[in-house]
């Protein structure tokens, strides 16, 4: 896409952030337990169908785009809903590159998304991504995925996993709360 920086890839699944100088990292929602998750099916369909374009390309392209919406705390979303409950209100383009295993964008995009949210009275809620039905490809977060997730202190983070059987392309979603990796160690 036009005004990106050189990208560098990150690994073989995931998305790779590019750091620019002076910008501000995502500001959260406050830091609330989410328990559950509700996405109108027309929002969620639209993001379907945007993504599903890119992998039929040829190559295929992953694509992200991000989740705006709220997260339920002692019924401050005017929503009858239960705290702890993200609302996804609106899937939000996320200006990017991309090949068949990782995405590709700049910090500066996020905070175009955040400028975004702000207008429409939203918060950034994380990503939404795909994984193409290449080899190893699956519907889950890869540990690339997780470790950008959390340095951008994601509340939620989602794959679409894209794959075409037979003729046909299926989908299967996937929303994840991510947490860094807890540290073990084995005492004598």
């Amino acid at each position: 896409m036009n005004g990106l920086p050189k990208c560098r890839k990150t690994g073989r699944r995931g998305l790779a952030r590019v750091g620019a100088t002076g910008t501000t990292k995502p500001v959260p929602p406050p830091k609330i337990r989410i328990t559950k998750v509700l996405v109108d099916r027309g929002v969620l369909a639209n993001f379907r169908r945007r993504a599903i374009l890119r992998a039929k390309l040829n190559p295929p392209q992953e694509y992200i785009e991000a989740p705006l919406g709220k997260i339920a705390s002692d019924g401050k979303t005017g929503e009858a809903v239960e705290t702890g409950t993200a609302l996804i209100q609106v899937i939000h383009p996320v200006e990017h590159t991309a090949d068949a295993s990782t995405c590709y964008y700049a910090s500066e995009e996020l905070d175009s998304v955040l400028d975004d949210a702000g207008e429409l009275g939203l918060d950034f809620l994380g990503t939404i991504h795909t994984h193409v039905g290449v080899r190893r490809a699956c519907v889950h977060l890869s540990t690339t995925d997780r470790n950008s997730a959390v340095e951008d202190s994601e509340s939620i983070s989602a794959v679409l996993f894209v794959k075409r059987t037979r003729g046909h392309i299926r989908t299967e979603l996937s929303i994840e709360v991510p947490v860094a990796p807890i540290e073990i160690r084995i005492t004598n």
